[in-house]
Formats: structure tokens, sequence, C-alpha cells
């Protein structure tokens, strides 16, 4: 089998206080999202998006990093699971 895809998530505060489940759907439909096409993903690589939850647009992106870096430097072989970290940051467009 192959390696874990090593990651983390991170929330804006404005997310995490929108309350009423807000968060917890807005992470649902992140983890939902398929919809990649060459107008919202012309370089093919996935990594960002936009949902609609209750009318608010929020965003998500996913970076990669070294895995021993601390996040402060870019992953070198980014297809590389056992040297890279996925970070996952999910906030309202209003954040931006």
């Amino acid at each position: 089998p192959a390696p874990p895809i090593q990651g983390r998530m991170h929330v804006t505060r404005a997310l995490m206080e929108a309350g009423d489940g807000f968060m917890a759907e807005a992470v649902k439909a992140t983890g939902e999202f398929a919809t990649f096409e060459p107008e919202n993903d012309p370089e093919g690589w996935h990594d960002f998006g936009a949902v609609e939850i209750r009318g608010e647009t929020v965003f998500w992106k996913i970076d990669l990093y070294e895995a021993d870096s601390d996040f402060r430097y870019g992953a070198e072989a980014p297809d590389n699971p056992a040297t890279t970290v996925r970070v996952l940051t999910i906030m309202l467009a209003r954040d931006w």
C-alpha cells in the first residue's frame, strides 16, 4: 500500500466563529468538492476551490510544504508523500 499522505487542516477564526454548525458544513462541502474544470483549475492542480454555504462563499486552498521545515519551505518533491505535508486552509472569502 502507498504511504499515508501527511496533512493538516486550518480554518480561519471567522469560520470558527460563524456558529450554528457553519464550520462543519464548510468542511463537509470542501471534502465533497469535485468540480474541477479548466475555468476554475487551469493548471490542473486541484489545490483551490470555492463552495457556497448558506449564501456565503467559502474558499479552500491546499499548500505543500517540506515535512521537516516547520511549514517555512515549499515541498521540493510534492509528489513524494514521505517528504511532503499538505496543509488545507478553509476560510470565508471575505477573509481573503
